[in-house]
């Protein structure tokens, strides 16, 4: 929710100077200096927000685990994770569109409990590709592979006390939920929206991590995170327009981290771990901005049936 006027115009609540702005109230909710014991598991961390995330938890002493898809770039982020600091760092390979090969790489997993998972990979292909079992590939990546992922962790997540935290985007905010495009993709003008699709999956992952806080809780908490726009390869590659109108104020992919760094580890209140909901530089904000967005029951039990 707003906190300022300043917050009513989006680019200056998404962007470097909105996180410089509401950086200033960080003091009273500090991330913590140590999480030695602690362990957890984030997707996609060898560039961007991920690869931020994951050294933010090592510089703490965490343990890792990192699902991967490419073996080069995660033994470079096994190294880099173990220097910044972290006791213990665990290599999962598998393609998170690949729901078979998750099931193996959790399964391979270490068995201590979890008290955090970040389900963060993500991509924007603009045009249509196909995951393994043949759903449209950006449905596979940002619902079924996390949400295999999570079944496949809950007794740990379960023992730690564990959170889930979902990477979502700014993009939701323009879509409603229309569980049967999904799986297909969604068909422009032009053919496939490569943008559209990867918008409902976000507005899929608000609605998922929603209903897992409502199955879960109190024993695991649930949250959704907005990053506001940061300046990763993603952005570059597949939104090259908008980073050119953009590029000086984008978000470093440090300050995109910070929203779920601190959901993972600070010290929440009550209140805070009982709500779940979408997050934004440390505050719940509102998911439905724009009223026609907001789902029907029968659209959120026809999205979890489909998963």
């Amino acid at each position: 929710m707003p906190t300022t006027l300043q917050d009513l115009l989006v680019w200056r609540s998404f962007d470097r100077r909105g996180f410089e702005r509401h950086a200033r109230r960080f003091a009273g909710s500090p991330l913590p200096a140590d999480l030695e014991g602690r362990h957890y598991l984030v997707t996609g961390a060898t560039q961007g927000i991920g690869h931020a995330l994951a050294l933010g938890l090592a510089s703490r002493g965490a343990h890792l685990e990192l699902l991967c898809r490419d073996p080069g770039r995660a033994a470079a982020l096994e190294g880099e994770v173990l220097g910044a600091g972290a006791a213990s760092a665990t290599v999962l390979l598998a393609d998170l569109a690949d729901l078979a090969a998750v099931r193996a790489a959790a399964c391979a997993a270490p068995k201590a409990p979890l008290d955090g998972v970040v389900h963060n990979a993500g991509l924007l292909p603009l045009q249509r590709l196909r995951s393994p079992e043949g759903f449209e590939l950006t449905y596979a990546v940002h619902l079924l592979g996390p949400l295999v992922l999570t079944e496949a962790l809950l007794p740990r997540l379960r023992a730690g006390g564990g959170r889930l935290v979902w990477m979502t985007s700014g993009g939701a905010y323009t879509q409603g939920l229309a569980p049967a495009e999904l799986a297909d993709g969604i068909e422009g003008r032009d053919g496939y929206d490569g943008v559209r699709s990867y918008a409902r999956t976000k507005r899929g992952q608000i609605v998922v991590a929603d209903a897992l806080h409502r199955l879960l809780g109190p024993e695991v908490a649930s949250f959704s995170v907005h990053p506001g726009w940061v300046d990763t390869r993603a952005v570059r590659e597949s939104l090259p327009g908008f980073h050119r109108r953009m590029g000086p104020f984008l978000r470093t992919p440090d300050q995109g981290a910070d929203g779920a760094l601190w959901l993972l580890t600070a010290a929440l209140d009550a209140a805070a771990r009982a709500r779940g909901g979408l997050w934004f530089d440390r505050e719940p904000v509102g998911q439905y901005p724009l009223p026609w967005t907001r789902p029907s029951a029968s659209k959120v039990q026809d999205l979890l049936r489909q998963c």
